[in-house]
């Protein structure tokens, strides 16, 4: 599907929910669920477009949270998360440290101790965030812990060059 064709059925499911009347109904989740997925089959579509991913991430991020609260499909949660997640760049700190928030909170959610592995990873990647984010603030750029290949400017993990990057 092309990102038009998703972004239409992104705007009839929301009509479909209105129309419902009860947002908090399980009908209503279940087509939450449904924009959830074809937000991040759109990031994945756009995944060089690091604004455009970054965008639909919050979008993810909004109706996900609604789906957590009210502890419905949090199978899906859980692998939209898990794909933004690897979608979303460090130029992005805190929404990837957003991400990682409510990954965990869903596995929780779903009994922890069989995804063990998975927690202690994004546990991982959460902690290395938030640290690389405190330094920032603090202006200790020398102790930003970069990962991958390539080399990031260490003001990049500053909240104000993440609210300008786009």
């Amino acid at each position: 599907m092309t990102e038009i064709n998703y972004i239409n059925t992104i705007a009839q499911l929301e009509v479909r929910i209105a129309e419902l009347g009860d947002a908090a109904s399980a009908e209503a989740y279940a087509l939450y669920a449904e924009i959830i997925r074809c937000y991040v089959e759109i990031a994945e579509e756009n995944q060089t477009c690091e604004w455009r991913v970054a965008a639909y991430a919050r979008k993810c991020i909004a109706y996900g949270r609604k789906l957590v609260d009210a502890d419905c499909s949090l199978d899906v949660v859980g692998e939209v998360m898990e794909r933004m997640l690897d979608l979303v760049t460090d130029y992005r700190p805190r929404l990837k440290s957003t991400l990682c928030e409510v990954l965990i909170e869903v596995l929780n959610k779903l009994g922890g101790e069989q995804y063990g592995e998975v927690l202690q990873d994004v546990g991982e990647e959460l902690s290395r965030l938030r640290g690389n984010i405190e330094a920032a603030e603090r202006g200790d750029y020398g102790s930003i812990k970069q990962s991958g290949f390539l080399q990031h400017d260490p003001v990049e993990w500053s909240a104000r060059w993440e609210e300008v990057i786009d």
